[in-house]
């Protein structure tokens, strides 16, 4: 029996070598992010209300995110040998 896997990677922290949403939040809704955050650190709301409220708070055009992101966004340089590794054992 061929047994095939999956692997599913999650992207800030991960990938990246910082976590993009804290990034993005703290330049374009300084401040107003961290309290929520508090909150789900201590479990009195959930990761979906979390990111919700969060995102809410970010005032910045699309143009603006992408920008922002494409120079903040740096790849954890051991993510492209963990790729190749995947790739190499199926």
């Amino acid at each position: 029996m061929n047994r095939r896997f999956a692997v599913l990677s999650d992207f800030d922290g991960t990938v990246t070598t910082s976590d993009i949403v804290e990034v993005v939040l703290a330049r374009f809704a300084p401040g107003k992010w961290e309290e929520i955050e508090r909150m789900h650190r201590a479990r009195t709301i959930g990761t979906r209300e979390t990111m919700t409220r969060q995102l809410a708070l970010v005032r910045a055009t699309r143009d603006e995110l992408v920008d922002f992101v494409r120079k903040e966004a740096v790849m954890d340089p051991t993510f492209p040998a963990f790729v190749r590794f995947c790739k190499g054992n199926g």
